[in-house]
């Protein structure tokens, strides 16, 4: 497929609220890995959703020294979650979006391995890291890698309803259907918004049901074996009112995506359920 011109292949996009020390850690582990080589291919794109903080000074201070684009956008008010992670994706200019966590870092060499793949792998609808890295809060101690997969899948054709299945069953946990923001990367010309998208405003699973419908429409699905993005635990914001209830976030929003995209394919529904059921609890 023939790229594009005058448009950034890949918009790193950076939904946030009230981040500023640790969306500053963020751009800068994005801004940090931009050499003369793929400067004219990335764009930064931040959706912020009315910071009460100095989110804005930050962002400033990084235009002006950037070498690629920096898209800005402040919401007059905060619009929610879903709105904003919906909205990041509105004013990005790539050919393809990478989620990116305001509070979560990009691993040294990942811009340059994510755009080597779209390069070499044109026909990429969307690209999912196997794991992510975790790290204490203060990013000074790595804890674990955590893998989203039981099985080493590196290609789907989700157009074929057995190989959507394989990949369903494969899922170990949440993150990997799309459960965990900084290791997706889609193309955006697929991501359309519908009727059905604002029955999930408030669920913190819209952008989860965007992806699901590029999923279940047909695509061409890759998946990366090297971790691509550095986690810290313990700062979930939805985790605020407790464990417990974040894990029904999780439960709920993916029981509607199955209600309302897989009703009428039972080993699909089960699937989804399946990984819900096990892995409720697991926070991004």
């Amino acid at each position: 497929m023939k790229r594009a011109e005058n448009k950034p292949l890949l918009s790193i996009c950076i939904p946030t609220y009230n981040r500023a020390p640790f969306l500053d850690e963020a751009i800068e582990s994005v801004i940090s890995q931009i050499t003369d080589d793929i400067k004219d291919l990335v764009e930064l794109c931040i959706s912020d959703n009315a910071s009460e903080d100095n989110t804005e000074d930050i962002i400033n201070k990084w235009k002006a020294i950037s070498p690629i684009p920096i898209v800005y956008h402040r919401n007059e008010r905060n619009m929610g979650f879903d709105y904003n992670a919906l909205k990041v994706v509105e004013i990005a200019n790539g050919e393809y979006c990478w989620y990116l966590g305001s509070d979560d870092k990009i691993v040294d060499g990942a811009i340059k391995l994510v755009l080597n793949h779209l390069l070499e792998f044109d026909d990429t609808d969307i690209l999912i890291a196997r794991s992510r890295i975790e790290t204490d809060l203060e990013m000074k101690k790595i804890l674990r890698r955590v893998d989203f997969f039981k099985e080493k899948l590196t290609y789907v054709d989700s157009s074929n309803r057995q190989d959507l299945l394989i990949f369903l069953k494969s899922v170990k946990n949440q993150a990997g259907i799309f459960g965990y923001l900084s290791v997706l990367v889609f193309r955006k010309s697929l991501w359309k918004i519908d009727d059905n998208t604002n029955d999930f405003l408030g669920t913190a699973f819209a952008y989860t049901y965007q992806l699901f419908k590029i999923l279940l429409n047909g695509c061409r699905l890759y998946i990366i074996d090297e971790p691509i993005v550095f986690c810290r635990t313990g700062n979930d914001s939805f985790a605020s009112e407790g464990i417990v209830k974040r894990s029904y976030i999780d439960y709920d929003g993916y029981i509607k995506i199955a209600d309302k995209l897989l009703s009428e394919d039972k080993d699909m529904y089960n699937e989804v359920i399946r990984v819900m059921k096990k892995h409720h609890s697991y926070r991004h």
